[in-house]
């Protein structure tokens, strides 16, 4: 078996490794946020991020449908994650619009942020770079982590599970 390649649509909020990374990208600033604003009492400030919390949730929600569209490919050269076509584009777009707004702003971290963002629809880890793999069996993902900040997340459909955890831990040898 030289090659694994499957698309699957994941649950953003049903699966356990999405909901985790979110909780932390998000749930810390905003946590740190809320805790200022009650030191200080600034309740208004508090109202104002609840609003942009449950706005940014409803975005999330309604631009990916509530689902991470990606393809997958294990080869003899590592791990490669793509994310599909539609999806793709508005994740481009959103990217390409924060970057324009942030430009007329004269804000230069939001012109960062939006050129990032557009990047980050494909990864590929190379099987020699891995340095860690964890798998989680009741949600179906594997996490395979290289250098710093460098990781993929697999997710598995239920029918190819089996052949792609013993695909990854025969180039991984128990890593």
């Amino acid at each position: 078996m030289n090659e694994l390649r499957w698309e699957i649509k994941v649950p953003l909020w049903r699966n356990r490794l999405i909901r985790n990374q979110l909780g932390v990208a998000i749930g810390i600033p905003f946590g740190a946020l809320l805790v200022v604003l009650l030191l200080v009492q600034a309740y208004n400030g508090l109202i104002m991020v609840g609003a942009l919390f449950t706005i940014g949730f409803l975005l999330v929600t309604l631009v990916f449908r509530g689902t991470y569209d990606v393809r997958f490919v294990l080869d003899e050269a590592g791990v490669s994650c793509h994310t599909l076509g539609a999806q793709r584009k508005r994740v481009r777009r959103m990217s390409i619009a924060v970057a324009l707004l942030g430009l007329l702003k004269g804000n230069a971290s939001a012109v960062a942020i939006g050129i990032a963002s557009g990047a980050g629809t494909d990864a590929c880890i190379h099987w020699k770079r891995v340095r860690r793999v964890k798998f989680y069996d009741g949600g179906r993902t594997i996490l395979i982590r290289a250098g710093f900040c460098e990781a993929v997340a697999v997710f598995c459909a239920e029918e190819n599970r089996v052949a792609v955890k013993q695909f990854i831990r025969d180039k991984t040898k128990g890593k």
